[in-house]
């Protein structure tokens, strides 16, 4: 991270030479001031590198082709195999970085797959080689300011590849993702370029040492005739000076006892993305046999329905042969022996099921597996086939059937195959070395150290499905409602760098809703012939009556009185750093967040936790308003140090809104209204979506709000 460091005072400088260098600087800093606050180009940059994180979750758009381009506008050079330039950078100043086409496609291919690791189960892995190569202490610590404080460097494309690293943990389920904490999860994409960088940062202090070597080396040790050449590929160009510098300051120095242990170590690092890379092999199924989806529960304590769910993983073997002659040079590099790729099942490889509903409350579990089986260790069969029957989950207790309303609910299931024993890591690993057709050969104890660092990786590249599952809830109405406020937002000047992040969620599940107004009993219809004797006066207080009654029918008020499941998070972000004060210029960099987080299924509400949502609905009108209440109890944090003062934190507990820190909000939460009725007219739902803007600090953000609700008719 760049230190800002104050001016010195006048008792530590000496002379005509202080002053003159004191007077250039403030000079220097005023005319920044002067200037234009900030870079149209870079502006630009920045704002397409957000863009392109923002889009490469869209299956339509070519996530390959975004990946480069997003590479080049972060400084890095676009190689092939070979080395060849395929694109040059287009952020300035140059990373110093290369990456390679067949890397690209693979990362991102991983990346629509929904592969993912936790960043400190990576940087473990990196661990193997980073202690392999003489590093004392670990990782993570050295790369978390890196990437925590990225947006602060003062070198633009460091601060580009921050924003596109923190932009692609914005598409994550967990918006913690972006604090960049050893529990974080991160994409393919994401771990392609942490690793280019850190693997570089380790290897260029032992190509620097080796090639100092090199001539002893060959002199005591070897004779040209009998050793293979030695070789230093990298992927960084000779102006990369290394960027995550603790990394390269804890390297001890590497003293070679021979000129194949140094390959061995060096090419190690050098290829690890390689190899992670051959993950994209992982062909996998998951599927639910006939009769298929919806799975139904019961409305009493006995089970529900059952269903097989069935997962198959093989290799592709399109994509193996791919990866070897995109790798090609890989593979020589490091002496391996190598066969026909073979393609087919994976069999016997143990596979972890999991499903995505409470652990906590076995009350709200919708559904359970069969048997005895351990799924956590399923093991595929021959034909790399997994099974695991599941059943509908018995109600907690038994439902009155005339009083329950049909609601469709879903539980995700995740298969991964792999899972956390060493050993069933270690075949899965072989599994795909195999399938490549990499046999022993004289490159064995480079590849060592890579199959180590692999399997500690713990890497997930797992088939994941929602399983669709029709439920009941004892209610007139059950309401569904979800509100996101998201922004992100950028500026860097030269007295300002600037980064903030809004990301608020509220989802409600099956709440039940008190329903106000719609089924007013029918007034008796009294003919025209009767009408026409009445006197004026009684005619037209009758036909008032039917107007009024028309208008209540027409309209609705729902209140929820007990929302079943919530789920409730805040996580705010801002990071302001750059120089302050005319005459004596001084730095400061200043953090504040906002956290709070609240999941409970009712009545196990949070302390301090209040939610209440009303929901008025005009069917003549096709409108549908809402008043939106929601806090919850969390964590302010602030964090301010200005030059060589101590520094001030503040941490306070507090209670935190959906809407806090949003500006010029609408007066009202309007959306357009649908209704859909039942075929047997004894449901109509009632659903609508809207979008709007808001601002926070310097930045636009949107807030976008769902609801639906289920009501039973009266007849």
């Amino acid at each position: 991270m760049i230190e800002f460091k104050s001016v010195p005072s006048a008792d530590t400088q000496r002379g005509f030479r202080f002053w003159f260098l004191l007077l250039a600087l403030v000079l220097m800093v005023l005319l920044g001031r002067s200037a234009s606050a900030q870079d149209p180009l870079e502006d630009k940059r920045m704002a397409r590198i957000l863009e392109i994180a923002a889009t490469l979750p869209d299956p339509s758009k070519d996530a390959v082709a975004l990946t480069q381009e997003a590479a080049q506008l972060c400084g890095f050079v676009v190689w092939d195999e070979s080395k060849n330039v395929v694109a040059e950078p287009v952020g300035k100043p140059r990373y110093g970085l290369g990456i390679t086409t067949a890397e690209i496609k693979a990362f991102a291919s991983m990346y629509r797959s929904g592969h993912s690791v936790k960043l400190g189960d990576f940087v473990a892995g990196l661990d193997v080689l980073f202690h392999d190569a003489g590093g004392q202490g670990n990782l993570l610590p050295m790369i978390q300011p890196w990437l925590q404080l990225g947006s602060i460097r003062e070198d633009p494309s460091r601060r580009a590849l921050s924003a596109f690293l923190l932009g692609l943990a914005g598409n994550h389920d967990e918006s913690s993702d972006g604090n960049f904490t050893g529990d974080s999860s991160i994409d393919p994409i994401q771990a392609l370029f942490i690793a280019r960088v850190v693997s570089e940062d380790m290897a260029m202090p032992i190509r620097q040492q080796a090639a100092k070597l090199a001539p002893q080396a060959i002199s005591e040790n070897f004779t040209l005739a009998s050793q293979p050449k030695f070789e230093l590929p990298g992927w960084a160009e000779d102006a990369y000076t290394g960027t995550v510098n603790a990394v390269v300051d804890a390297m001890t120095a590497v003293k070679f006892e021979s000129f194949n242990k140094a390959a061995g170590k060096f090419n190690a690092m050098a290829s690890i993305v390689k190899f992670i890379s051959t993950y994209v092999f992982l062909g996998s199924e998951l599927k639910v046999e006939e009769p298929g989806q919806p799975l139904v529960r019961t409305k009493d304590t006995s089970p529900g329905e059952r269903r097989t769910l069935v997962a198959r993983f093989f290799i592709d073997g399109s994509k193996v042969t791919d990866w070897l002659k995109d790798n090609r040079k890989i593979i020589a590099l490091a002496g391996l022996d190598a066969d026909m790729p073979k393609s087919g099942p994976i069999g016997g490889v143990e596979t972890g099921w999991e499903f995505g509903q409470s652990t906590k409350y076995n009350s709200k579990q919708l559904i359970q597996y069969v048997g005895q089986v351990d799924i956590s260790k399923v093991k595929t069969d021959d034909s790399g086939v997994a099974k695991v029957i599941v059943e509908g989950k018995p109600q907690p207790q038994k439902l009155d059937p005339n009083k329950v309303r049909p609601t469709m609910k879903k539980v995700q299931i995740r298969v991964t195959p792999q899972v956390k024993s060493t050993e069933i890591k270690q075949d899965w690993v072989d599994a795909v070395l195999g399938a490549a057709g990499i046999r022993n050969g004289p490159g064995i104890g480079f590849l060592t150290p890579v199959i180590e660092c692999l399997y500690r990786m713990k890497w997930a590249g797992a088939k994941v499905m929602d399983l669709q599952i029709k439920d009941w809830v004892a209610a007139e109405a059950i309401g569904q409602i979800s509100i996101e406020v998201e922004g992100k937002g950028t500026f860097f000047s030269k007295e300002l760098n600037l980064v903030q992040s809004m990301s608020h969620r509220l989802e409600i599940s099956d709440a039940v809703m008190e329903q106000r107004g719609g089924d007013v009993n029918k007034m008796p219809e009294i003919p025209e012939s009767v009408l026409a004797k009445l006197p004026p006066e009684q005619r037209k207080a009758y036909e008032e009556s039917i107007k009024q009654l028309k208008q209540l029918r027409s309209k609705l008020s729902f209140t929820i009185t007990s929302p079943a499941t919530v789920a409730y998070l805040v996580n705010d972000r801002t990071t302001r750093s750059g120089l302050t004060g005319e005459c004596i210029v001084a730095s400061f960099d200043a953090r504040e967040t906002w956290n709070a987080q609240a999941n409970y299924i009712e009545p196990n509400k949070p302390p301090k936790t209040y939610i209440q949502v009303q929901i008025d609905v005009d069917k003549d009108a096709k409108k549908a308003s809402m008043a939106i209440v929601a806090n919850a109890f969390g964590k302010y944090e602030s964090y301010f140090h200005e030059s060589d003062k101590p520094a001030v934190n503040r941490s306070e507990e507090k209670l935190i809104g959906i809407f806090d820190r949003c500006d010029d909000l609408p007066d009202n939460w309007v959306v357009d209204l649908k209704t859909t009725l039942s075929t047997d007219g004894d449901r109509e739902d009632y659903y609508g979506v809207g979008s709007y803007p808001y601002k926070f600090g310097k930045f636009t953000g949107v807030i976008r709000i769902a609801f639906s609700i289920t009501r039973k008719i009266k007849k």
